[in-house]
């Protein structure tokens, strides 16, 4: 990774950053936030680009031998953080596909979603309150993920006839 450096007799100087293999990149809309995900690592770099400062957002995944982060992208405040990786746990060379959202000012994780297979894309709403995911294979499917619990529980109240027995809310919403 690369800063390229103006200067006024011609062609400019190149200043190394980071060393590795990249995977995935994303810029923030306004250019102000730059993420990398490098091969062999757990973490998403960010840096903000006026200076290069770089901050670590933990992709650990318990178990994992091998994972790549294949999707990433900024909310448009810059507040949030949206990666996807791919990991392999076991001998049985099966992927496991997670969706995770971050705050970046904290590095909490604020949403970790298992998807059945490997997005073809990812955004955020432009409220910046919804992650949206589009794949699918052979059908083309959005699937929408709130990131404040209140979405959450209006959603499922709106599927759920009558309410729920204590012994329901224990088990399906304990607390």
């Amino acid at each position: 990774l690369y800063e390229m450096i103006p200067r006024p007799e011609g062609s400019p100087k190149r200043r190394q950053i980071e060393t590795g293999i990249v995977d995935s990149v994303a810029y923030s809309n306004d250019g102000v936030l730059a993420a990398a995900g490098f091969r062999g690592e757990s973490n998403i770099r960010v840096y903000r680009t006026s200076d290069w400062k770089r901050t670590l957002l933990s992709q650990k995944d318990e178990g994992a031998r091998l994972s790549i982060i294949t999707k990433i992208v900024f909310s448009g405040d810059r507040r949030l953080l949206a990666s996807v990786a791919e990991s392999q746990r076991d001998q049985s060379f099966r992927r496991f596909v997670t969706l995770r959202v971050f705050e970046i000012a904290t590095g909490i994780e604020r949403v970790r979603v298992p998807l059945s297979q490997s997005p073809l894309d990812v955004r955020f709403t432009t409220d910046n309150q919804t992650v949206q995911v589009l794949g699918g294979q052979p059908h083309l499917e959005q699937l929408n993920f709130p990131l404040h619990v209140e979405q959450w529980i209006r959603a499922g109240c709106g599927r759920v006839r009558d309410n729920l027995t204590p012994e329901q809310w224990s088990v399906y919403l304990p607390g």
